[in-house]
């Protein structure tokens, strides 16, 4: 059963659910929705399978923003205030091995996104947040502190990719905070997302998890990532 929600209420759609990054915010803007201060959808694939721990009041939509007309549909299927655009493949070596595949969602959806909120009048169009990845600094640590406006100097696929989508956000739209979140930890929304997830999995199976050693990590917590929008 959904909330009731005050007309005036913000409303809120946040993509790629069924992602750590996702699942975050939608559980931020979940605890704001229950005092009314705005309402909350979310966005997942046509092929994706639905969040295991889904609140039922959330609204749950499916669209491919690979494709722009579904992109337009989802932009115009309500007067947004804000788009919180999550949806994006992040696994290091799928990005690799499946440019064509991962390209489609993190580079292509987003351009369709963002496409069909230009389109939009300029005073109807939503403010989006965008979730990048500090994956698109090298990581050299020669080169550290990385700040919002240090060079970006990406070594993997995905950090290529999100750099690529950063510039496609900046160049179409005004209205725009890019996040670059480190290390994603907590929960997610499948049970199989994410670092923990996936180490829980690997010790209740009884197989080795076997972790980087040769990297310096900026760790956040879901929790906290959600806060920021």
């Amino acid at each position: 059963m959904r909330n009731s929600h005050p007309s005036n209420s913000l409303h809120v759609l946040v993509t790629g659910v069924t992602g750590l990054a996702g699942w975050a915010f939608v559980q931020e803007f979940y605890r704001q929705a229950s005092r009314g201060c705005l309402q909350v959808e979310g966005l997942i694939s046509r092929a994706s399978r639905a969040p295991v721990f889904w609140p039922d009041s959330i609204p749950l939509c499916r669209g491919d923003l690979s494709t722009l007309a579904d992109a337009r549909h989802v932009v115009q299927m309500k007067s947004w205030h804000l788009i919180v655009h999550a949806d994006r493949i992040c696994r290091l070596k799928f990005c690799e091995k499946e440019t064509e595949t991962a390209r489609r969602i993190n580079v292509q959806g987003t351009r369709n996104l963002v496409q069909a909120i230009a389109e939009r009048p300029a005073g109807r169009r939503p403010r989006l947040v965008f979730c990048s990845t500090d994956h698109v600094f090298s990581g050299d640590p020669n080169h550290a502190p990385f700040l919002p406006d240090s060079s970006r100097a990406p070594i993997t696929a995905y950090g290529k990719m999100m750099v690529e989508a950063e510039d496609i956000v900046s160049s179409l739209l005004e209205d725009v905070l890019i996040i670059r979140n480190g290390l994603l930890l907590g929960r997610g929304p499948l049970g199989t997302t994410g670092p923990i997830d996936w180490l829980q999995t690997r010790l209740r199976e009884g197989k080795p998890a076997t972790l980087f050693h040769n990297e310096t990590r900026t760790p956040l917590g879901v929790r906290c990532l959600g806060r920021l929008g």
